[in-house]
């Protein structure tokens, strides 16, 4: 009853979550963004518009905060305090890996609630964990504890800026893009829902690439490992264009719907996909793989329980197993038994 669901929700005029332990804050993992932030995101868009409070519960308190205030002081006490980011450094891969679901953790709360994430946080968070890429820096440790998180740490920062939450200038934004080329052309490429099934962000990937400051081979390197990864055929773009503008880059052209032999092939536009968002569409059933081959497989169709009985009916009425089977399958059930009875009467 989604009408339904839609009338109560609009009418909601708070959201309240409680917060008991120091174990986990807001941006340990996307749970509470999931649950809490999709509840406030499922109450706009039944045109509500909540105000979301934490229940601070910490250390035998009772504090209700807003949310907004909750989270800034969760970046500046654990996030962004170098002493957190010290005892991650101990913990090598493992805790690269955690700094990770910070930024994911992050980035789904910007996607819940736009205005909650701020451009300045993802500011300051760049400045902390990228801005120095020298040998001995953070962003040096990430890169040599755990690269593929450190890929990871490069696409959640892009996708802010590419989805526009980040107003990141042109010289930090090719910056980070060279950074996770450059990453992938020399670790391989990490298949995230956010990068590599992503294919609006590689569609702005690619759209850089000229611009980029790295070799042709190397460049020529990035797209073999995301042509293999994806089974696509993504090429040098033609003319250099502008990526941070939202223009240039490749995409999946859907097939005529009237010609069932049409293929997908791989095409330079102005705009990417519409609907890519974060994972990719699926190819249309019946359409060809990107390198021009049919696909073939089975197709599901959906079967309602009186269908099925009938065709229960069916079969014990006309059967379509032949009568030399059955006989055939009759004589081996005699020989079996036959055995059987003769080893039961010689005591066996």
């Amino acid at each position: 009853m989604p009408n339904l669901l839609e009338s109560n929700l609009k009418d909601v005029e708070m959201g309240v979550f409680s917060r008991s332990s120091n174990l986990y804050g807001l941006l340990d993992h996307p749970m509470v963004a999931s649950y809490f932030g999709g509840l406030a995101a499922a109450i706009e868009k039944s045109g509500g518009n909540p105000n979301m409070y934490i229940n601070n519960l910490r250390n035998g308190g009772e504090d209700v905060q807003t949310l907004s205030e909750f989270l800034s002081t969760d970046l500046n006490s654990r996030y962004w305090n170098p002493a957190w980011i010290d005892a991650m450094k101990e913990a090598g891969y493992a805790g690269t890996a955690h700094m990770n679901e910070f930024m994911e953790a992050l980035g789904v709360w910007e996607a819940a609630m736009p205005d909650l994430v701020t451009s300045s946080m993802w500011e300051k968070t760049y400045d902390i964990y990228m801005k120095d890429r020298s040998e001995g820096s953070l962003a040096d440790h990430l890169k040599s504890t755990n690269s593929y998180a450190y890929q990871s740490m490069l696409g959640h920062m892009l996708n802010a800026i590419y989805n526009e939450n980040w107003e990141a200038s042109p010289e930090l934004q090719k910056q980070l893009e060279q950074e996770y080329v450059e990453q992938t052309v020399l670790n391989g490429v990490v298949c995230c829902h956010h990068t590599c099934s992503n294919m609006k962000f590689n569609s702005q990937i690619v759209a850089g690439l000229l611009s980029m400051d790295i070799s042709k081979s190397d460049k020529q390197k990035y797209l073999d490992e995301i042509n293999m990864a994806l089974d696509k055929e993504f090429s040098l773009p033609t003319s250099s264009s502008s990526s941070g503008s939202g223009t240039g880059g490749a995409s999946v052209v859907a097939p005529n719907e009237n010609d069932s032999n049409s293929t997908l092939p791989v095409q330079t536009q102005d705009t990417p996909t519409e609907g890519s968002g974060f994972g990719q569409n699926p190819t249309p059933a019946g359409a060809a793989s990107s390198t021009g081959q049919q696909i073939s497989g089975y197709e599901m169709i959906a079967r309602k329980m009186e269908d099925a009985a009938s065709s229960v009916k069916d079969f014990i009425a006309n059967p379509t197993v032949s009568v030399s089977s059955m006989l055939a399958i009759a004589f081996v059930i005699l020989v079996v038994g036959a055995v059987f009875f003769g080893f039961r009467r010689k005591g066996v």
